[in-house]
C-alpha cells in the first residue's frame, strides 16, 4: 500500500472532522470505506503487477 496517499488520506479526514463534528459518525465510516477502498485498490496493482512483466506508466 501507498504510505504517502494514506497519510494524505488521513490528513484529509482530519481537516474534515475538524470542519464538522456533528458528522462524525459519517466520516468515521466515510474513512474504513476509503481504507478498505485504497487496500483493495493496492491488492489489484500488485496482482497486475505478478502478472504483467512490462508495467504501464499508471502502474508504477
Amino acid at each position: 500500500m501507498n504510505n504517502s496517499f494514506l497519510s494524505l488520506f488521513n490528513f484529509t479526514k482530519k481537516i474534515k472532522f475538524s470542519m464538522d463534528k456533528k458528522r462524525t459518525n459519517f466520516y468515521f465510516i466515510d474513512g474504513v470505506f476509503g481504507a478498505y477502498f485504497a487496500k483493495s485498490i493496492g491488492l489489484i496493482k500488485d496482482f497486475v503487477n505478478k502478472v504483467t512483466t512490462k508495467k504501464p506508466p499508471f502502474l508504477r
